[in-house]
């Protein structure tokens, strides 16, 4: 018996299912667990991870297991989902052999009946209950099912809370008898089986599903050869998560095979052929496996949805995009009938075989009649589902249809559906449309500025258009004309407009469309505008680029499109961590003078074989030589330089001290003698005008072009770091604004004072939308630090905003600003991590992090292995493999700032955790936490 999370898994080795010895796979490698402390709490938490009922016995009969010793001193409460979430001395660590290992017999009179299935993993899916040697579904006809049942589901699994009890064969329709009905927990009960239910008669439609808090969201993969005379002979079988399947001969090529061998230490493939080795059994991989030779697991490889089962198309006249819809189940092709299947339920399965979306559903066996059985009948597709099980339909094997009435489908093949043809680039152009296999003329007759917009969203060249100077595009020699799209403007793609009808071209000008804001791009998680992750908006959201052949000339045209000036560099793998949703290209190959990255050449939209760890980030490297002050210097074509000072005054040395997050300029700029032993100086006459974004918006001369010598850089020193705080209010989240400039705290005079002012300040110390800005709170006294505050509302600190300069100003502290802020969020300001102290490298060692201006540790009294997880990810370190206190790595010196970080364990920064108290009076350093990170 197997079980797999996260790439970890868990097995019993040398006795029956639920007896043997204790095995974990650990960084890619099986080994054993020392019986050190092992007792019946550790039993427990393997009995609940393996579905294998209660322990029954400690048993060493098993014998000595071969390789790594990986855990030993495992110390459970009982109460654990999994093995690796009890206290165990570190990885690896440890003074037995293998005489010692772990084993155990458990009582198989308790074996689990109740499994999710069809999820990612054993803690998500559709609830199937065992029931006379049978499995079968429950059912949730009266819409009854909820958190409650849930919630117990969940605990019998030992998979944590329930997060979602979906209804309606949400993970598909379930295959046996269903065997509960109408279930009523109470969500106390330790079993499914001891809630209040019924057994009525109810169709799969209602099979109820749970997803619970600790599903598997990375399943164990792998290959193996079976049935040779060696290891690297044998028929293929892969592990897909938690079941070996075989391979099809037709979806596997030499390449593919080239990919086993190296994964497996074989050498180079001799032969492959189908049916060699003999027949497997289990489920087949319906899957084509396409690889590219770099591949180092098969895994690696991609695997288009084209080709994926269980669908496909047949007879289709053009390509594998159109055809007769057959649907594969219980080991069989068959049709689906044409009863209400219209463009939604066609576009549901076009998205999922990787064929963009419907042109026509057609019914009526127009591709042929098909054989055998007729699958589904009576789709109801919303026309968002992933794939057509998600949808409501009537039961398999329907007989009220005959293969007269099988459906059909015709696909648009992504992007080939419409294109602009004959202009400068493929966003300005005649229409044309794919129609029976060949390109369509768009006749103007009818056409609209709704059609328009339309055209330029599917093609992600924005949704503005204009009419183009059409004399200038190549003429059409397309003989077939259409017209009639009639567009309401909102579609996101022309198959959803009216269906076109055939016309003669005569008569009437073709239809030409110009887009003029050709794509929505931003920089996210950078430290300004023109820094940051790479972010695209098309149909309808933002999504990521892949890094795939990312190079200079690409970033240029995103830092022209964004008004940013030339690129420093372009930045793969992701130095802005890793996106979510979409990718939506791969392979971005520009020439460096587009106009927009939509002009590009690349992959196609949303087509891709990557993944957000792959996400492309852009930056633009900055720095003064001392932190906050010093000589400016930028990095350009992979070398530091200097920037010149000339022309350079001191609004644009502000903006650099912005820029840098340095707050504002302190002196005045003047020349020095640069610090660099080779010293290009790639930035002079760099000058701001005062309304830019960032300082790379500001004008100057070209990059490496300069009139200045060794002894003419710029340098200027910054008022380093402010700090803000609200005073005299009901909470932190209210009151008059004070800032702190060297060790001084000030006012705010409230000159030009508004509310996109109070939406920065709110902001910044994360208390909510602001909601007024008042005089309420009295004068305060001392310094008046800023005057005439001037925000956009999208700045990250008050001191970011235009404003005059640092205590120049003519007011008194009767005009002294103030805010009212909403609530405060849970989570304290973000704040730095220092790299792990007193360990034996930078990934593990004693915990410190920066709040308010000041270093501090943290307190152990509440300090968990998911907290520590989230701040190896943050440290870029991987994972936790323990989080012990007790100032194992020394005692820590000043503030004790934390207690009870909250984690979950998927958070990218520990201060989004929820975190109950800051400088903590009730620990000492003694208690200091450390983490280790592998």
């Amino acid at each position: 018996c197997t079980v797999c999370v996260v790439c970890s898994c868990i097995a019993l080795v040398g006795g029956s299912n639920c007896s043997g010895r204790v095995e974990i796979k650990y960084d890619g490698s099986w080994g054993t667990v020392c019986d050190d402390s092992w007792d019946l709490k550790d039993a427990q938490v393997v009995c609940r991870q393996l579905g294998c009922g209660e322990p029954a016995s400690a048993d060493l009969e098993f014998g000595g297991g071969i390789g790594i010793i990986w855990l030993n001193k495992v110390n459970c409460i009982g109460l654990e989902s999994f093995l690796w979430d009890c206290p165990h001395a570190l990885v690896g660590l440890n003074d037995c052999h293998h005489k010692e290992d772990a084993g155990w017999r458990f009582n198989n009179r308790n074996v689990q009946d109740l499994k999710l299935v069809n999820g990612r993993g054993p803690c998500e899916g559709r609830v199937e209950v065992l029931r006379n040697g049978q499995w079968g579904t429950v059912c949730g006809y009266s819409s009854d099912w909820d958190m409650k049942d849930a919630a117990v589901v969940c605990r019998q699994l030992g998979c944590g809370e329930a997060l979602s009890a979906p209804l309606y064969a949400h993970f598909g329709w379930g295959t046996g008898r269903v065997l509960m009905s109408d279930v009523n927990c109470k969500g106390q009960e330790s079993a499914l089986k001891d809630c209040e239910s019924r057994t009525i008669f109810c169709d799969n439609y209602y099979d109820v599903s749970a997803v619970c808090s600790e599903f598997f969201s990375k399943p164990c993969t792998g290959a193996r050869l079976v049935g040779g005379s060696s290891s690297c002979s044998g028929r293929l079988e892969m592990l897909d998560g938690y079941s070996w399947k075989s391979i099809c001969e037709a979806n596997f090529n030499q390449m593919a095979a080239e990919v086993v061998c190296r994964e497996l230490d074989c050498g180079v493939p001799k032969k492959y052929q189908g049916g060699m080795f003999g027949q497997g059994s289990g489920t087949v991989w319906e899957k084509k496996i396409q690889c590219r030779e770099s591949e180092k697991k098969i895994f690696d490889c991609s695997s288009p949805n084209s080709a994926a089962g269980p669908c496909r198309l047949v007879n289709g006249s053009d390509s594998e995009c159109s055809g007769r819809v057959e649907l594969y189940y219980d080991r069989r092709w068959g049709t689906v009938c044409d009863r209400y299947w219209d463009l939604q339920d066609a576009s549901v399965l076009c998205n999922q075989i990787g064929c963009g979306y419907a042109i026509e559903a057609p019914g009526q066996a127009r591709f042929g009649e098909g054989k055998g059985e007729i699958w589904r009948d009576n789709l109801h597709c919303e026309g968002d589902e992933t794939d057509l099980t998600k949808c409501p339909a009537l039961d398999y094997g329907r007989e009220e249809c005959t293969h007269k009435n099988d459906a059909g489908v015709v696909c648009s093949s992504e992007e080939k559906a419409v294109r602009l043809s004959g202009g400068p680039s493929r966003c300005e152009g005649w229409v044309e449309v794919y129609y029976k296999k060949d390109w369509a003329r768009v006749m103007m007759e009818s056409w609209s500025s709704r059609d328009a917009t339309v055209v330029c969203r599917q093609l992600g060249c924005g949704t503005r258009t204009q009419m183009p100077n059409s004399s200038q595009y190549k003429k059409s020699s397309k003989t077939v004309c259409l017209k009639g799209f009639l567009c309401s403007g909102n579609e996101k793609h022309l198959g959803s407009c009216s269906q076109p009808k055939e016309n003669k071209c005569v008569g009437s000008a073709n239809a030409a469309v110009q887009c003029v804001d050709h794509l929505d791009l931003r920089l996210t998680n950078g430290t300004s505008v023109c820094d940051g992750r790479l972010e695209i908006f098309y149909n309808g959201s933002w999504g990521t680029v892949c890094d795939d052949s990312w190079d200079l000339p690409d970033a240029n045209v995103v830092c022209r499109q964004l008004q940013c000036e030339a690129a420093v560099e372009a930045i793969t793998p992701v130095s802005y961590g890793p996106g979510s949703g979409h990718i939506w290209l791969d392979d971005v190959h520009c020439q460096g003078n587009e106009s927009s990255l939509s002009i590009c050449t690349h992959r196609g939209w949303g087509q891709n074989d990557c993944r957000h760890k792959e996400d492309v980030g852009k930056f633009k490297m900055l720095r003064l030589t001392d932190g906050c002050s010093g000589q400016l210097q930028v990095f350009y074509n992979n070398s530091w330089g200097s920037v010149c000072a000339n022309n350079m005054d001191k609004a644009t040395a502000a903006k650099f001290c912005q820029e840098l997050g340095c707050g504002s300029l302190k002196s005045d700029v003047k020349e020095e003698l640069s610090k660099l032993d080779l010293d290009p100086k790639w930035l002079d006459n760099v000058r701001c005008r005062g309304h830019e974004a960032s300082v790379w918006q500001c004008p100057s001369s070209p990059w490496g072009k300069n009139t200045c010598t060794r002894t003419e850089v710029a340098a200027f020193s910054c008022t380093e770091a402010l700090d803000l705080r609200l005073v005299e209010g009901a909470n932190n989240c209210s009151g008059r604004v004070e800032i702190k400039y060297g060790d001084t705290w000030g006012t705010v005079c409230d000159d030009d004072w508004d509310m996109k002012d109070v939406k920065v300040v709110c902001q910044q110390l994360r208390c909510g939308e602001p909601m007024s800005a008042e005089l309420e709170f009295g004068g305060g006294r001392g310094v008046i630090w800023l005057n005439k505050v001037r925000c956009r509302g999208t700045e990250a600190h008050l001191w970011d905003c235009q404003h005059e300069p640092l205590g120049k100003n003519d007011c008194e502290h009767k005009e002294d600003a103030g805010v009212n802020c909403g609530s405060a969020t849970t989570a304290p300001p973000c704040f730095p991590i220092r790299e792990l102290v007193n360990g034996a490298d930078s990934c593990s060692g004693r915990v410190e992090l920066q709040f308010g201006g000041k270093w501090g540790t943290v307190c152990d009294q509440y300090w968990t292995l998911k907290d520590a997880n989230v701040l190896c990810h943050q440290l870029k370190c991987g994972y936790a493999i323990e989080a012990p206190g007790q100032a194992r790595f020394g005692e820590g010196s000043g503030e004790i700032w934390a207690d009870i970080f909250g984690c979950e364990g998927s958070e990218t920064h520990l201060s989004k955790c929820p975190t109950s108290v800051w400088e903590r009076g009730d620990c000492t350093h003694a208690n200091d936490v450390i983490c280790s990170c592998k």
